[in-house]
């Protein structure tokens, strides 16, 4: 079973498996390791620990004592081989599991190898494997112990190993792995501590320890401990579910940290921030400098900002959305964003003053849109949403004089309208069902004014699909259209 040294109910698990001839000695004597990790402040608010141990000694039990033992009542304990072990440490992690959403094994030699039985037989459980001095090739030693049922599996490339190896990198689904090992290791060479396909990567670090020695550093100040602690404090970073995209192009000179501030005052539980330094993706550009801006530097900040929003899209399973964007920005969010997150949406129903406030989940919605179609239409279409704010035909005429105007309205144009998740999808249903009989009725081109609240923009990027036809959104800024983005490729239009 799970031996919990720190439980608190956080939502990821790391646990501490042992080697050969091992106990939970080797992370309690002397210098306990995961005592040293619960002194830092970002494992302890984000980790449970617990170990996990088994029967492993040089010389099991002997008949004699079975016998006396089987007199009495006694547990008769015996050398298991590895796959036993990791059947035995499925039925353990199968109690607890679903209390967590993420868990991480650490195993320290052959804890290693068990590890990596688990994961192969029950993949998806384990999210990130950490391997200490493991003999993922064997190890010399094990020759002088060749009738141990456990040491016998770790002989040098073993038909066990080889067959273990072998499943393991044909796997398509892995968790993120790292190796680390000692270069001062007698016990497992570092030729078998790394999987001969990883001999390059960049997640398999040395460091001056022997194969005991390594898993017992003695203060916080140790490479090996420090290494481990980055590792796992980045996981947190990674794996943390709930992330803001801090919108910041406000003609308010805003404080990004007093939006959060306030945003935590209301008991919102916004964990960690990808704010617009953090995640390169939001710049402290000012909707005015972006007018400055010419059309290669928008490229170059357009093609920055989406290698950022699909970076970090897989990691990220729910978003909030605060602030203000600008339009064409925000519609790419949710074309990138539109499969990978839950999305949240903040609006600040005080002109003048930080006050932010999450839609509502009120079923009916008070706010709804619809459209009209003429029977014939140009290739070439404008398309204008308008919600916030009345939008003029001659606007867009002005740039498209040939192209049909097709507008989707709200049954109530003004600022701030939008107040429930409920209106957000009555638009998405409307604005699909446009997309498609306008691509049935052949047109080719879209080109796209928004006059709406970020999360209509974003709306819009959720549902354009590859196979609509091309869309290129435009930039609303002082009373003009000033520049557009098309979705397809990134190219800037300048107007």
């Amino acid at each position: 079973m799970l031996d919990f040294k720190y439980r608190t109910n956080k939502k990821n698990l790391v646990i501490f498996v042992h080697g050969l001839f091992g106990s939970d000695a080797t992370w309690d004597k002397d210098y306990p390791l995961y005592s040293l990790l619960w002194k830092d402040e970002i494992i302890k608010n984000n980790f449970d620990i617990a170990t996990f141990s088994y029967y492993s000694q040089l010389i099991s039990e002997n008949k004699f004592f079975h016998k006396i033992k089987n007199l009495f009542g006694g547990k008769i304990k015996k050398n298991l081989p590895i796959k036993e072990i990791s059947k035995i440490f499925r039925t353990s992690l199968d109690i607890e599991k679903s209390n967590y959403e993420n868990i991480v094994f650490i195993g320290h030699s052959m804890g290693g190898l068990i590890g990596k039985d688990y994961i192969i037989n029950n993949i998806g459980v384990i999210d990130m494997y950490i391997s200490i001095a493991t003999p993922h090739h064997g190890s010399e030693y094990a020759k002088f112990a060749s009738a141990h049922n456990q040491a016998k599996n770790l002989k040098i490339n073993s038909k066990d190993l080889e067959e273990l190896n072998n499943t393991w990198i044909s796997l398509s689904k892995l968790p993120k792995a790292f190796y680390f090992y000692g270069s001062y290791d007698n016990v497992v060479s570092v030729e078998s501590a790394i999987p001969r396909t990883l001999e390059n990567s960049s997640n398999c670090y040395p460091f001056a320890e022997d194969h005991l020695s390594i898993v017992k550093p003695e203060n916080e100040n140790n490479p090996f401990y420090k290494k481990l602690k980055q590792v796992l404090t980045d996981f947190v970073d990674e794996t943390n579910f709930e992330k803001i995209i801090l919108h910041n192009f406000s003609k308010m000179q805003l404080d990004s940290q007093d939006i959060i501030d306030d945003l935590r005052s209301h008991s919102y539980s916004l964990k960690n921030t990808i704010e617009l330094e953090q995640l390169k993706s939001i710049f402290n550009y000012t909707n005015s400098s972006m007018d400055l801006l010419s059309k290669d530097s928008l490229k170059a900040f357009v093609n920055q900002y989406s290698q950022d929003l699909y970076k970090y899209s897989p990691k990220i399973k729910e978003v909030a959305f605060v602030g203000i964007s600008l339009i064409p920005l925000s519609v790419l969010e949710g074309f990138i964003l539109r499969n990978s997150t839950k999305k949240r949406y903040f609006v600040n129903y005080n002109q003048g003053e930080i006050e932010y406030r999450e839609l509502n989940d009120v079923q009916t919605p008070k706010i709804t849109f619809s459209y009209k179609i003429s029977e014939s239409i140009t290739e070439s279409v404008c398309i204008k949403i308008q919600s916030s704010f009345p939008m003029e035909d001659s606007s867009i005429k002005a740039i498209y004089p040939d192209f049909d105007i097709v507008e989707i309205s709200a049954n109530t144009v003004s600022r701030d309208n939008i107040t429930s998740y409920s209106e957000i999808l009555q638009f998405k249903n409307k604005f699909r069902e446009l997309l498609s009989e306008l691509k049935i009725k052949g047109v080719k081109q879209i080109h796209l004014f928004i006059g709406a609240p970020v999360c209509i923009n974003i709306a819009c990027g959720e549902i354009i699909q590859t196979h609509d036809p091309n869309v290129i959104v435009y930039n609303y800024l002082n009373g003009k259209y000033d520049w557009g983005l098309s979705l397809k490729n990134n190219d800037i239009i300048k107007l």
